[in-house]
């Protein structure tokens, strides 16, 4: 314990780094996470819109229910189901997440759409599943997501990037005993880019698929990501790596308008 202004601090015990040595096996498993992190894929949902007579207090009530109902529809779990109402005369929103990486034969945003289709595409089936005083036949449309996925990855890009840095040039010195070659550092960065791009390209998809202007935490570790990246030796960088992250510049610079950030911030951070 010591004394800090008055009050008490604990003093903990020192916090040992441990120093990470660049070699295949390292970027293999570095890659792997990231490889499993994208194969996790962008989630998408159902956002299903229906229309019916009353008023938003008649519905209040009636939320658990029309629920279970949508979800027997949808061919899904209840949980999987977020209900929203709004006047006019009463519209209720029904958003139906979908898994991103459903296993075979599982629910996909097909078998939703499908299952949906039978039970609620024409007015009468709608109004005889769900028990409701429909005007129109119900619609629904499939939204793209955000996913956390995309900033962890990107994350572990730069992390990973970061360790290139500082210890590529000596680990390609000694590729006898760490098996990193020059060229290999050369296509790793090119792939690191690829990424990068994939996340950043999804990212700007669920936003536009939300009406939403882009996400600026995503953009700043996006950025981030990308300096990590471009900041190698410059044996490092081949063309494709260059025109890749003059290509991430400006599309985080456009972001970053949309996103109503100052004029210039992807380009500093």
């Amino acid at each position: 314990m010591h004394d800090v202004w008055g009050g008490k601090a604990l003093a903990y015990a020192r916090l040992d780094v441990v120093q990470v040595t660049l070699d295949t096996a390292l970027v293999g498993n570095v890659l792997a996470q990231i490889g499993g992190l994208s194969a996790g894929g962008t989630p998408q949902r159902v956002v299903l819109t229906i229309s019916a007579s009353g008023s938003v207090s008649d519905f209040t009530e009636r939320t658990a229910s029309v629920q279970r109902s949508i979800a027997a529809a949808a061919g899904v779990e209840v949980a999987d189901v977020a209900i929203s109402l709004a006047a006019g005369s009463v519209v209720i929103t029904a958003s139906i997440a979908v898994a991103s990486n459903s296993v075979a034969g599982g629910v996909t945003v097909d078998t939703i759409t499908s299952s949906l289709s039978s039970s609620l595409g024409t007015l009468a089936t709608a109004v005889a599943t769900l028990g409701l005083p429909l005007l129109i036949a119900p619609t629904w449309v499939v939204e793209t997501a955000a996913s956390g996925n995309n900033a962890a990855a990107t994350q572990l890009v730069g992390a990973l990037a970061a360790t290139l840095n500082t210890q590529g040039s000596a680990a390609a010195a000694d590729a006898a005993g760490t098996g990193v070659t020059d060229s290999a550092l050369v296509e790793l960065r090119e792939g690191l880019f690829s990424i990068i791009a994939a996340g950043n390209d999804a990212d700007a998809a669920a936003s536009e698929a939300k009406g939403e202007p882009p996400d600026a935490l995503a953009i700043a570790v996006t950025a981030s990501a990308v300096e990590a990246v471009a900041s190698g030796p410059q044996a490092q960088l081949s063309r494709a790596s260059v025109e890749a992250g003059a290509d991430l510049v400006n599309s985080l610079a456009e972001a970053s308008g949309e996103a109503g950030l100052a004029e210039g911030t992807a380009e500093k951070l």
